[in-house]
């Protein structure tokens, strides 16, 4: 089962799934981050840094991958350094040929990483996420929140248009299923085409899948195939993010309450303890002082 650490102190995103894990540790000065993974059963690992940059209006992310590396008990690979393919050497290793389909594949995969692409942003939501709230400088809070609750409700109202288009047309009886790896569509098993799964599978990607969710078509729901599969995370975590700095926020308004009041108290001793020594040198000297002192505090800043 996944478990997932965010650690705000150290800008790092963990993810355990028993006997493998996979970490991110972002580093927002530069606009990077670090991606690590610990490979079952501790037979290697995989490195991988990639930079990003931002844009505000749309708000945006691109990303292009910087190093990639691993380890294993097979040997040591190096794949990307310092955004250059290293073709020559990942084909010298003897990993993959040129007549290899999935070599020529892999490497021109690698290609396409390390340039800018924009990334989906719903796609990979926690790492995504995660990143535009690193950078208050680019994308503000307000920014940020507004961005958060459109895309909650852009997915809200896209999960609505998908269960009246099942409810207007359906006569196969096709259901929103909900299960650990998101949400689907597919018949109830009492009610699956005769035909077989095979078929079931046809029927449902071209009258339900490529209809709502592709963005050409007039029945489009107006969120993509991923974000339909992955709304009930998405929604989730999109309500932690909002729950959470709303709570921060509070807290920060409440501790900086406290220090202005601490701080009034503070000058306010401050004004009558030199009122009282002023004393010594007369009742209206004292009290010019005080006067004084009560000027003093009121043209003060606050803080």
């Amino acid at each position: 089962m996944e478990k997932v650490e965010i650690n705000d102190e150290k800008k790092s995103i963990s993810f355990n799934y028993g006997d493998q894990s996979e970490t991110y540790k972002f580093f927002p000065e530069k606009k990077e981050f670090r991606f690590h993974a610990i490979w079952p059963d501790g037979s290697g690992s995989s490195k991988a840094m990639f930079e990003y940059k931002l844009s505000n209006n749309p708000i945006e992310i691109f990303i292009r991958l910087k190093e990639k590396s691993a380890e294993s008990n097979i040997g040591d690979s190096v794949d990307v350094k310092e955004g250059v393919v290293l073709e020559y050497e990942i084909k010298k290793e003897g990993h993959f040929v040129d007549t290899d389909p999935e070599g020529k594949k892999h490497i021109s995969d690698l290609k396409k990483q390390v340039e800018w692409q924009k990334t989906e942003l719903t796609s990979g939501y926690l790492i995504n996420f995660y990143i535009l709230s690193l950078h208050p400088e680019i994308i503000s809070k307000e920014d940020y929140r507004k961005f958060l609750r459109q895309t909650e409700q852009r997915i809200k109202v896209g999960l609505t248009r998908v269960e009246e288009r099942l409810k207007r047309n359906n006569p196969t009886g096709v259901q929103i299923l909900e299960g650990d790896y998101g949400r689907q569509l597919w018949y109830p098993k009492e009610k699956e085409l005769k035909e077989g799964r095979e078929k079931g599978f046809e029927y449902v990607r071209e009258n339900f899948y490529k209809p709502l969710f592709d963005g050409k078509s007039s029945e489009f729901c107006g969120i993509s195939e991923d974000e339909f599969k992955e709304s009930p995370f998405i929604i989730k975590h999109i309500d932690f993010l909002l729950n959470k700095k709303e709570a921060t926020s509070k807290a920060e308004d409440k501790k900086t309450n406290e220090q202005n009041k601490k701080s009034s108290r503070t000058k306010w001793i401050v004004v009558i303890a030199l009122s009282i020594m002023a004393i010594y040198w007369g009742v209206w000297t004292a009290i010019g002082v005080f006067i004084l002192g009560t000027i003093i505090i009121s043209i003060l800043p606050k803080q």
